[in-house]
């Protein structure tokens, strides 16, 4: 017998989490939309602030911080979901955070992205490279990539 399961993934550049009215305002959209994953970007916080994440969500929390008025990511994982961590690797400029586990058994890679928001091939290479390394099944890439279709339209 087989067991099929939906998650609700979603990813949301949060333009930072450092006011706690905004954290809560953030984490009650959250649980509206009934994210079971949750991929967030330029949460401005430190190490400290994201364990107040910790504190307000109700599962797993995973983040990657640098100064606590820039970057930084997060993936927030919903109790419910029967998620097994085996790695961590956090990005020390705030850039990326990369987890491995089982999710329902089976091996899952999850990157979340918070890119440059200048053109960097170098940082694609290395995320790529990372993603590769460690991606030995099913694996989701995901956050904000910074990257602009038209630049004269999209960066006026």
């Amino acid at each position: 017998m087989t067991m099929t399961s939906t998650l609700n993934l979603l990813t949301w550049n949060c333009h930072g989490l450092g006011h706690a009215i905004k954290r809560k305002e953030i984490l009650c959209a959250l649980k509206k939309e009934k994210a079971d994953i949750a991929l967030l970007q330029e949460t401005h916080l430190c190490d400290a602030e994201h364990a107040k994440l910790r504190r307000a969500w109700v599962g797993q929390v995973y983040f990657s911080s640098f100064k606590s008025n820039s970057r930084g990511t997060a993936i927030l994982i919903h109790k419910n979901v029967p998620f097994i961590i085996d790695k961590n690797i956090s990005d020390p400029e705030g850039r990326f955070i990369l987890i491995t586990g089982s999710l329902y058994g089976q091996p899952i890679t999850i990157l979340n992205i918070y890119a440059p928001n200048t053109d960097t091939p170098a940082f694609m290479s290395k995320i790529i490279t990372l993603f590769n390394e460690h991606c030995v099944s099913f694996g989701v890439v995901a956050g904000d990539f910074n990257c602009t279709l038209n630049p004269t339209l999209d960066k006026s």
